[in-house]
């Protein structure tokens, strides 16, 4: 089976029908959020670097993304400085002085998982196309809204780092969903080695969050998905797909993200999980990744519903996977505004 056989009456099956919220605010990923002290000095000086080296790119950007030449010009400017170099450099090396000698640096190593990860992997890999191919030209507003996006989730994951946009991006702002369609239906994403096709499909068209912290929170469960969709997909196709629940009336948006593996993939996912492969949300599982980004995901998702137990979310189908024959669909809801 591949991704393109696979029906959205397969994909909406997926998951309960109604989903009970207990949060009565709306969740912005305070509980995966730390200040610039939970770092050591050497990291807190990366995390500058690396924000500084992001944010110099993406004003010039911002203003000259919607012509086409001088977005180019920008890009081949930034892909050929130091400042592309030292951003690589202080991306590599971010969180090992903290993590150093710590006998239990969980805390630090799922929010090094996010800002090493993130947006920025997927960024990277194109700006390094753009390097070794500067005539090739496609696929440029992606990098806009992967350099935006991911400036977002580092202000998400520590506060203090920029602190005059931190309280803007907390401000009320209602976040619908065009603009996750507007970088998902983009033509390729970029994974870790190679590019995949994103089949998107969407039957929601409401309001998502209700500010840009919220909906970085949000983006942090998506990247960490896509990104590892993408990493494995076998047939260059990932589907993301999003449908209201309940489909009358929704309350909460189904996120599914699906993608074929190998035979060898799937066997050791098998031997693993059996026939749980929602299990893999509880973390700790890797085939050369690092074992947390999943269960991030599943705590965010379960936060954001009011939920304090991962086997109670699991287990209610908040989040959870299942294969259809070699392909792994994978799971997790969001409560719309007003719910």
């Amino acid at each position: 089976m591949s991704t393109h056989r696979l029906t959205d009456e397969d994909i909406l099956s997926l998951g309960p029908s109604w989903l009970e919220s207990r949060n009565p605010s709306r969740y912005q990923g305070q509980q995966e959020r730390v200040t610039l002290e939970a770092f050591a000095p050497e990291d807190r000086n990366l995390l500058h670097r690396a924000y500084q080296s992001l944010l110099e790119l993406y004003l010039p950007l911002r203003s000259a993304h919607v012509e086409r030449r001088a977005f180019r010009d920008l890009l081949e400017d930034f892909v050929h400085s130091e400042r592309h170099g030292d951003l690589a450099l202080a991306m590599s090396h971010l969180g090992h002085a903290t993590t150093a000698g710590k006998a239990d640096p969980i805390e630090v190593q799922r929010l090094v998982h996010d800002l090493r990860g993130g947006a920025y992997q997927a960024l990277s890999f194109r700006l390094q196309l753009l390097e070794a191919a500067p005539d090739r030209i496609d696929g440029l507003q992606t990098v806009y809204f992967l350099v935006r996006d991911h400036l977002k989730i580092m202000r998400n994951c520590v506060a203090d780092l920029d602190p005059e946009r931190f309280a803007a991006d907390a401000l009320t702002k209602d976040h619908d969903v065009n603009l996750l369609l507007e970088k998902w239906s983009l033509p390729e994403f970029n994974g870790v080695a190679r590019p995949v096709q994103v089949d998107l499909r969407c039957h929601y068209g409401g309001t998502l969050c209700e500010s840009c912290l919220e909906f970085s929170s949000l983006d942090r469960i998506l990247y960490n998905l896509m990104n590892n969709a993408a990493r494995f997909a076998t047939d260059g196709s990932v589907i993301l797909s999003l449908a209201g629940v309940p489909s009358s009336e929704p309350e909460a948006v189904r996120f599914v993200i699906a993608n074929a593996v190998s035979p060898q993939h799937h066997a050791v996912m098998v031997e693993q999980f059996g026939d749980s492969p929602g299990e893999l949300f509880r973390g700790g599982f890797t085939t050369g990744g690092h074992g947390v980004g999943a269960r991030i995901c599943a705590d965010f998702c379960a936060h954001a519903f009011g939920l304090s137990s991962f086997d109670e979310a699991l287990a209610s189908g908040y989040f959870g996977a299942h294969w259809f024959d070699d392909v792994l669909a994978t799971w997790f809801h969001w409560p719309i505004v007003g719910h």
